[in-house]
């Protein structure tokens, strides 16, 4: 595990967020630029754009060891995603943005200046497990519900707040993110459900904009020829294993939680019924439903 992402990690990054903001920001703009016009073009540009908590650290490492330098990891590009992300954190316990949030704005201002041809990956992940990583991935935007106290948080208030209710508030949470951050900004169609079905991955164009759909799930088989069909590179490049929240603190809570929680039929059929979940999980509804149906 790289140490940005072990708890002594992540604690010395909040720090430095909330109490050096303006010198990370002059500091990482530079090196956005860099990276943008400078740096010598011989090297594609990548973009792995992502909703949270679907694997994509892996992707980013692997495509940054082995074939280009020139490559971001962001969950935003949208001046909409941007904003109310930043506004969150913000109003959080942390009372800082991280360092991606920051590499997001810098990109939003500069992105249209790009001439060339830019590479974005994206990874999907099934709903439910998604969305139960991602509220222990941001639970200081719960402070107050689970006692957060530092890296400290009361595991059964944590379970409380993962109910009906919560999961009913963020039903289409991924089909706004595909609509704000790929769809608007970019015009990509996204639901190719028959080459979803064939392949497990889509690629898809649009002038200089070339998109690459891959599945959480399926990543380990699909990823040779789907990177290859995304970028025609000679050599081939190997998918690097990375788990950024193998060692986390909420880990150990994490699994318990997973493990026990169980929702309402009625619940699991509205976040099935999704267009983003009928066009990449339609094929597993009814094992997931006997998964996490409450008795």
């Amino acid at each position: 595990m790289h140490f940005r992402n072990t708890n002594t990690g992540i604690l010395l990054r909040r720090w430095i967020a909330r109490w050096l903001f303006y010198p990370v920001y002059l500091v990482e703009y530079i090196s956005v630029y860099y990276k943008l016009f400078i740096k010598s073009k011989s090297q594609p540009l990548f973009i792995v754009l992502t909703i949270g908590k679907v694997g994509s650290s892996s992707v980013y490492y692997s495509i940054k060891e082995q074939l280009t330098s020139r490559v971001f990891h962001i969950h935003y590009i949208s001046e909409e995603g941007i904003k109310s992300s930043w506004e969150q954190h913000k109003n959080s316990s942390r009372k800082s943005v991280p360092l991606h949030l920051i590499t997001s704005k810098i990109l939003n201002r500069l992105f249209k200046k790009v001439d060339e041809d830019i590479y974005f990956i994206t990874v999907f992940r099934e709903p439910l497990q998604r969305k139960l990583s991602s509220f222990f991935q941001n639970l200081d935007q719960f402070k107050n519900e689970v006692d957060l106290k530092g890296l400290q948080f009361d595991v059964n208030k944590a379970s409380q707040v993962l109910n009906n209710d919560y999961f009913n508030s963020i039903i289409d949470e991924e089909d706004k993110w595909i609509e704000q951050e790929l769809i608007g900004p970019h015009g990509f169609s996204i639901y190719h459900k028959n080459e979803i079905e064939k392949n497990n991955y889509v690629v898809e164009r649009k002038e200089n904009l070339n998109l690459l759909i891959l599945k959480m799930e399926t990543l380990n088989d699909s990823w040779d020829e789907a990177i290859s069909k995304l970028y025609n590179n000679q050599d081939s490049i190997e998918l690097i294993t990375v788990n950024d929240g193998g060692e986390k603190y909420y880990n150990k809570a994490y699994k318990a939680i997973k493990n026990t929680i169980k929702l309402d039929k009625q619940i699991l059929e509205n976040l099935y019924g999704t267009r983003y979940f009928k066009t990449f999980y339609e094929d597993q509804k009814s094992e997931l439903i006997e998964t996490w149906i409450k008795r």
